[in-house]
């Protein structure tokens, strides 16, 4: 238990500090490419995690994912080291900073709030489509497998292709354009549900939206956030990611008493999370550049 635990405390690392380092290594436009990069390997994990894990299950019993994670934590980290250190090229600022600074900070609450309820609702949703689908809609998981495939190739083609389009129009237009698009991808889920859709194969072209607005606007929305910091970078990556997770995880308690109600109940929480995303976004101050 203690080794696991150790595991956890170990593997949440990179969470943090990934973010601040990036910052650290790109100027703002290269940052916020590279939190697209970032985002679109994140996404490809819980996809295909699950599938290598059952190949080493059986092909070499539950010690082998443990020892695969190791060998490639050994490889990364001989990599790393042979390398060496990278040349800084953008802010590697640091303030003496405190958790308590950036809570009461409302710029940081901004993009830090509204990415926990955009990506929150979406994880929401995805957690809880498999019974839905399949228990409710009297579908086969393989419609969920392909929603939530094409799902992850819609945001990975919007998370790189945001660094272009945040140059071009603005972070600001591209956080709020994102963030009304999954909001409105999860108000027309809830249309169809009070509609009484029944057709699962509807929810991949209703569900698409969503995952096209977590794209554009989770680089720089995330980028935003490490700026509203003001230098104290690992601590505001460790605040919005503890924000997702417990969007995520307060969001799916919430809804496991109702969720034999279908669809109904299930987009109602996810459209939920992405309006508050929307107020936080309408009401919360933005961030402007120290001049």
């Amino acid at each position: 238990m203690t080794v696991r635990f150790l595991q956890g405390v170990a593997a949440s690392g990179p969470a943090v500090f990934a973010p601040a380092v990036i910052r650290s290594l790109y100027d703002d436009a290269g940052a916020t490419k590279a939190f697209g990069v970032l985002g679109s390997i994140e996404s490809l994990v819980p996809a295909f995690a699950p599938a290598v894990g059952v190949v080493l299950l059986r092909f070499g019993g539950w010690k082998a994912s443990f020892i695969v994670t190791a060998a490639l934590a050994a490889l990364l980290a001989s990599t790393i080291r042979f390398v060496g250190p990278m040349p800084l090229q953008g802010s590697s600022q640091r303030a003496a900073g405190s958790y308590l600074r950036l809570l009461r900070s409302g710029v940081f609450l901004r993009y830090a709030l509204s990415h926990a309820f955009v990506l929150g609702g979406l994880l929401i949703f995805v957690f809880g489509s498999p019974f839905v689908i399949v228990g409710t809609m009297q579908g086969v998981i393989g419609e969920f497998m392909t929603m939530q495939i094409a799902g992850v190739g819609c945001f990975i083609v919007s998370a790189n292709a945001a660094g272009l389009l945040v140059q071009r129009y603005g972070a600001e237009l591209l956080i709020l354009s994102g963030t009304l698009l999954a909001a409105g991808s999860a108000l027309l889920i809830l249309i169809y549900a009070i509609a009484r859709g029944h057709d699962p194969s509807m929810l991949l072209y209703l569900f698409l939206p969503m995952n096209i607005g977590l794209g554009l606007r989770g680089p720089p929305g995330f980028f935003q956030a490490l700026r509203a910091g003001d230098g104290d970078d690992e601590r505001a990556a460790s605040l919005t990611i503890l924000a997702i997770m417990a969007v995520s995880a307060a969001g799916t308690a919430v809804l496991a008493p109702f969720i034999r109600h279908g669809l109904t109940a299930l987009a109602a929480t996810s459209t939920i999370s992405q309006v508050f995303a929307v107020i936080a976004l309408a009401f919360l101050p933005r961030f402007r550049p120290h001049t």
